[in-house]
This record gives structure tokens, sequence and C-alpha cells, in this order.
């Protein structure tokens, strides 16, 4: 039996007698911040000595496995500390960083086997605020926030920091209780207005204590449509000299990644609610709409648009899609040609606030919804039973889809095109409906001659055969004369000049060739009646009409032509140029 103690040291079950003595330190640690204490660590380290009253191997290996085993009950009440420091036990206070937890053993037999002096030494983490003292949940909280601001005054708000909560050993159980995971949701910051969330980390620590987070969100230029995390539609206009900037072309691209958990038509529903929006105010031009004054309310507008081409891509294993949509706008000048278009012009359907609350669902955790939750996770070391077989990671609710919302896509794949306001009306003015239109206007003067050759005026028999069949010059006595180089013909002969005969007056001939295309509209092919007042009589002519393509209902024309002209006298003037109607320019010829 012990001796009578004062006070009492007792550590799993085991009890230090009166030989002994003691000391404690007691370390306030403050968190990363430096402001509060997190918990108060107290180390205590014991002298003593030990007898036995068993066989003394028997009842030291006891007392050795109990005194390194952490977690467990420790009392130390009568040594002038204070009379409730009891930790672990049925109530408060509890150890909340895993302990507590024995650090040294230190063992010196003595007596030979009936006793040993040790050196024992134990760490507990308590917090010291006994009435109003949690030991559990959160223990602290730190971060930092970075704002950094780019060349265009768009911001960038990074938050990083970690969670660190109270965890204590369950008696009799090897079992996680909760770990700090699960408190993302209330360490995570709020979303802000405007923002988007384009980094959401956060890592646990081996312990199961800390978390570490980082969440980083950038500001939008412009509202994104519901849905869609990631999504870049480009809106170009072009046109040239040969279309006389007239006829325009409108091009939308886009790509884009839905929110996990969306059907991946969400890209395409977005790319193309976007197009809508922007072609809307086109819509509203053709229709009238742009004139509020009386005169002409209700009018056409002098110009139009239809859609000319449309493709998209899919990664069938990704995220990604891409589309693109192509229009022409016909009618409009230059600066006409930019307003009506609505470039740098706000999608007035898309806000940040429905835009957030759209993917809140996601918002904190993600779509999948891992968790790492306590009592899942069981502590591995060499004396656990059974012995375990697999990690506990934690585990989720995805269940993604690649299905395409019915109805998203439109069932007409003109559907963007220009409707027909009423039966028998038509949806595109003559003057607006030309696509394309080149007419080359040339000119062919033929001239009606005759090409006489001059005898020459030396006489012919001069010229004999050689014996090695060339011509050889000879005198009237028959000598033969110096050849010229290469037994040529003497140059008199060579140098005599043709003689031109001009059998009647020129003919004149202009072709006209061409083609052009028209939407809705029959394509009127031109005809040229006279050139400067000279009048023009047809020859002949190969003249194609057929329909090359629709849009929505409406067919688009197309004509080739190929006529030959002849003008009744002569012209002398410059060769003339062809009108064009879609550039509405007149042109030199009638």
């Amino acid at each position: 039996m012990p001796l009578t103690t004062v006070g009492n040291i007792i550590y799993n079950g085991v009890e230090f007698g009166s030989l002994h003595k003691s000391e404690v330190s007691a370390t306030p640690e403050y968190d990363e911040s430096g402001r509060v204490v997190k918990w108060v660590r107290y180390t205590i380290k014991v002298d003593a000595w030990i007898g036995a009253n068993l066989p003394v191997d028997t009842e030291l290996e006891n007392i050795r496995v109990k005194l390194t085993k952490p977690g467990q009950t420790l009392f130390y009440n009568g040594k002038g500390f204070g009379n409730n420091f009891i930790v672990n036990r049925v109530g408060p206070p509890f150890d909340v960083n895993w302990g507590p937890k024995p650090t040294l053993l230190t063992w010196r037999p003595l007596a030979g086997r009936q006793g040993a002096f040790l050196t024992w030494q134990v760490e507990t983490c308590i917090p010291e605020c006994p009435e109003t003292a949690r030991y559990q949940g959160i223990v602290t909280v730190n971060y930092e926030v970075q704002l950094a601001i780019d060349q265009d005054d768009y911001t960038t708000r990074t938050v990083t920091g970690h969670v660190i909560i109270a965890q204590t050993r369950q008696a009799f159980s090897n079992r996680v209780k909760e770990t700090a995971e699960a408190y993302r949701e209330q360490i995570t910051p709020a979303e802000i207005r405007g923002f988007q969330r384009v980094t959401r980390d956060f890592k646990l620590s081996k312990d199961r204590n800390r978390g570490d987070f980082t969440f980083v969100d950038k500001e939008l230029p412009v509202p994104l449509p519901d849905r869609v995390k990631t999504i870049q539609v480009e809106q170009s206009l072009s046109s040239d000299r040969q279309k006389g900037f007239r006829n325009w072309v409108v091009r939308f691209n886009g790509s884009g990644n839905c929110a996990a958990g969306t059907p991946k038509s969400t890209v395409f529903d977005a790319f193309y609610k976007t197009v809508l929006a922007r072609l809307n105010g086109v819509l509203f031009a053709i229709q009238g709409r742009q004139f509020p004054d009386q005169k002409n309310a209700g009018k056409s507008a002098p110009f139009a648009i239809f859609p000319m081409s449309f493709s998209a891509r899919e990664q069938i294993y990704g995220k990604e899609s891409n589309f693109e949509a192509t229009y022409m706008l016909i009618g409009p000048g230059r600066l006409e040609a930019v307003l009506s278009s609505r470039m740098f012009t706000a999608i007035v359907q898309n806000n940040h606030g429905a835009w957030q609350k759209s993917l809140e669902n996601n918002a904190e955790i993600g779509y999948a919804k891992l968790r790492v939750p306590g009592n899942d996770e069981v502590l591995i070391d060499l004396c656990t039973l059974p012995k375990p077989t697999t990690l506990k990671t934690g585990g989720g609710t995805s269940s993604r889809t690649s299905t395409l919302t019915p109805g998203i896509f439109p069932e007409d794949p003109g559907a963007l095109a220009p409707q027909r306001r009423s039966p028998g009306t038509p949806a595109i003015l003559k003057a607006t409906s030309w696509l394309s239109y080149e007419c080359d206007l040339r000119t062919v003067t033929t001239n009606q001659i005759a090409v006489h050759k001059r005898l020459p005026e030396e006489d012919p028999k001069r010229y004999r055969k050689s014996d090695k069949g060339s011509l050889n010059p000879t005198t009237s006595s028959g000598e033969k004369l110096a050849k010229a180089d290469g037994d040529r013909i003497p140059e008199v002969v060579a140098k005599t000049d043709d003689v031109i005969q001009v059998l009647a007056s020129p003919s004149y001939e202009f072709w006209l060739i061409g083609e052009a295309e028209r939407i809705e509209h029959q394509v009127a092919v031109p005809r040229l009646a006279s050139v400067n007042g000279v009048e023009a009589v047809q020859l002949s002519a190969d003249v194609r009409h057929f329909t090359s393509g629709s849009v929505g209902d409406i067919p688009i024309h197309k004509a080739t032509w190929s006529i030959r002209y002849q003008l009744v006298r002569k012209y002398d003037g410059e060769v003339p140029e062809a009108g064009n109607p879609a550039l509405k320019t007149d042109g030199d010829v009638a």
C-alpha cells in the first residue's frame, strides 16, 4: 500500500506515491495573428520511485504501458496548483489538442527487481477560462486579405487563412469525432456582387485539427449569363470596299464551360441568348422602332439582317463547347453599322444578383459535395484492431450528366431569320435585299483588214540551190557571191514591209458578264441599251436563274449572265463602267 500522500498525481490509473517530486510549467500559445490565446499548454514533470507488490517485472511493465498511452485521464490535485486540475474525466476540462500526450519516460531500475526510479513528463492543452470555456468547435480563425488592382482598375480579392478546431480523444474509442472540414461553410467569406469566385481551395491537416483555405474573387467586367461559370462571346463587324461598306458581316464566336451539375447545353443556351440580345436591337431597327416620331412610326428600316452560317463544337469527354454564328447586315453606312450591330452595349438580361443565385447550390463546397466527416476515420497505430484496410477520404454526391435539356435548341435552324410580317408581304425591302452583285463590262474592238506580202525587188532566179541544199546568191554570169551569215536570204528581201488593207469599218462589241444573289426578290439581269448615246444591239445571251438557298422560309435567288452586244457605229470613248444596284451606283451605261 502506498504511503499517505499530500495531493495526488494519477494518469491512466497509475498513481504516483509519496516518494516523488513534480513541477508544472504553463505556456500560453497564441494564434498566428498573435492576438488571442488558443490554449495553455501545461507541461507536468514527475520524478518518482515506484515499488512493486506483484512480481516486479509484470507490474512495472503494466505501469510503463499505461504511462505512455495518450489521451487518458490526468489528475493533478492537492499540489498547490488548484483543486480542479483534472483533465479528460467525465466533465470538463478536456484536452483540446489530442492530449494529454506523454512525452518522456526515463526508467532507472533500483534494488534489483523491487522498483524503479522514473522521470515522466506529460503535456496537456486546455482553455483557461473555466466559466466560459468551450471544448469543441472552432478554436481560432486566422486569415489575411490581399486586394490586387490591375491596370484596367479591376480588383482581385484573395483571402488566405486557416481554421483550427478543438479535438479531444474519445474515451474507449479510436475514431475521429469530427474534422476541421466540417466548418468550411462557416469560414467561407460571402461572395461579392459583381465578382466571380475563381478559387475555393481547402486543405485538411494530418491531425484533422486544421484546415487551410484560399478564396480568390475576380471582378467581372459585365454580368454573366445564369448557370455558366466560364464563357466568352466575341462579336466582330467587318466590311470592305468591294461591299461598298453597305454589306456587313456580323460574327459571333463563343466558348465556355457550364457549372457542374448543369447540362452541357447550358453554354449553348447562354450563347444563343447573348446573340439574340445583340440582334434584338437590330430587329427593332428593321421594324422601324428606332423612329420615335409619328412620320416614320411603323416604317421599315432601310436595312436588313439575316443568318448566313452556324457551327458548334463540343468536347465530348471534356467541359468546353464552342459556337459560331454569322449574319449579314445590309444597308447601313459605317457609323450606322456599328450602332445597329449593338456592339459596345450591355446585355440587359444579365445581372450579377441573378447569376450568383443560379450558382448558389455549388457556392461553398462544390457540386460533388465531397466531405471528410468524423466517425469515418479510425486512428491507426500498431495497437489498432482490427487491421485497417482502406483510407477514409470522404464521399460526395456527384452525379454529372451530359444529356441535353429538351427544348433548348430551336426547332428551325433559321429561327433567327427575319420572318414574314404577314402572308404575301415581303420581309426584306428590294433596296436592301442584295447579298452580292458583280458585273463586268468588257470591250472588244474587231478591225476588218487584209495583210499583203510585197514581192522582193531582186530577181528570185539569182538564188540557186547549193550542193548542201542552201540558197546561194550568184551573178548574172553564174559566179557565186559571198554568202550572207548563216546562208540567209539577203536583208533587202527580209525587210520588205507588209501591205495592210482595211476592208471595212471596225466593229465594237461589249460583253456584260456577272452574277448576283438576292434574298427573297428575283435578280433582274442587267441590259445594255446604249453607250454614251451609241445604240447597242444584242448579239447573244447566256443567262441562268436559280435558287441558291433559303433563310427560314425566305428563298435566296441567284443569277449568272454573259451577254454580247455590238454598237451600231464607231465608239472612241473610254471603256465605261457598269452600275451596281447593291452599292446604289448608276455606272456610265444605260
